[in-house]
């Protein structure tokens, strides 16, 4: 093959990238999306086909080394860009790297959101137990009585 296709056989390689860090973007929007609108049924499909895009985004990390010609470590990559690459690959490259970015951003912010979320959940029902000075509520999320406790309907 010469090198106007190799260059192409990359291009095309790359974009393939693009679009799947395009779509694990999109569905990083989703899940934050059913993480704001406290949607947890739609977590689990979502969940689904982040890790299938994640897997595939890893699985083209490992075949990049060989497909650029150089490794991974950013001196290697950055002389590859400046020397070696061409303009469409310096571009599909910029494409990548930056949906990369923004897919970092994006798992990071549902991830504080989350956290936040679950810190609510913990802080309300500390405050529960405490005010009625035992579980409030079980497994099943229907409530308990602590031991010698009145029901509201007796009191």
């Amino acid at each position: 093959m010469n090198e106007s296709g190799m260059t192409d056989d990359l291009v095309e390689w790359l974009v393939a990238q693009v679009k799947l860090t395009q779509e694990l973007e999109t569905a990083l929007n989703l899940e934050r999306s059913a993480l704001l609108n406290r949607n947890p049924e739609n977590l689990q499909s979502i969940s689904l086909d982040k890790t299938a895009l994640l897997q595939a985004l890893a699985a083209a990390a490992n075949d990049m080394p060989e497909r650029l010609g150089v490794d991974l470590e950013p001196a290697s990559v950055e002389r590859w860009l400046e020397h070696d690459a061409s303009p469409a690959q310096r571009s599909a490259w910029s494409r990548l790297s930056s949906g990369l970015e923004r897919c970092r951003t994006a798992n990071e912010s549902n991830g504080i959101l989350l956290a936040a979320r679950f810190s609510q959940v913990e802080s309300s029902l500390r405050y529960l137990r405490d005010a009625v000075g035992g579980v409030v509520y079980g497994a099943k999320g229907t409530h308990t009585r602590p031991a010698g406790g009145q029901s509201i309907a007796r009191a």
